[in-house]
């Protein structure tokens, strides 16, 4: 139980790193942004997204039922752990009050609870259809 704890915070903490390392290709050696923070925020979305739905391939590979439970417990660590290391690491070193956080990139955030409880709902969906299919046969 424990391991999977530890693998399930692993990837929340890889999907917050992926975003994060990709974002500093956009600064200058001034230190200053390449790009518009609109643009900026679209591309951490996108990577995010696309980091956040590989891990969650990775993850619901090794699940075997309960689909739907995984996918809120992984929501929830996940979620939790994106904000906690956003408001360690990214917040202050890009200045922002918690309310411009928030306002501005926390809520962003809520896709990956959107992301992981949908897969979840998904898998369960499937097993069960797998299930009734097999049973009508029999």
């Amino acid at each position: 139980m424990l391991k999977k704890i530890f693998r399930i915070a692993w990837m929340g903490a890889v999907i917050w790193l992926v975003p994060f390392v990709v974002s500093l290709g956009f600064i200058d050696g001034e230190g200053k942004f390449t790009i518009t923070k609109t643009m900026l925020k679209s591309v951490v979305i996108a990577i995010s997204t696309l980091a956040g739905c590989f891990m969650l391939h990775q993850y619901f590979k090794q699940v075997v039922r309960d689909y739907f439970i995984h996918g809120v417990a992984t929501a929830v660590v996940w979620l939790l752990i994106n904000w906690f290391l956003d408001i360690a690491i990214f917040a202050p070193l890009s200045g922002m009050s918690m309310r411009s956080y928030f306002e501005s990139v926390g809520v962003s955030h809520l896709q990956i609870p959107i992301l992981c409880i949908v897969m979840g709902v998904l898998f369960e969906l499937r097993s069960k259809s797998c299930y009734m299919k097999t049973r009508n046969h029999v």
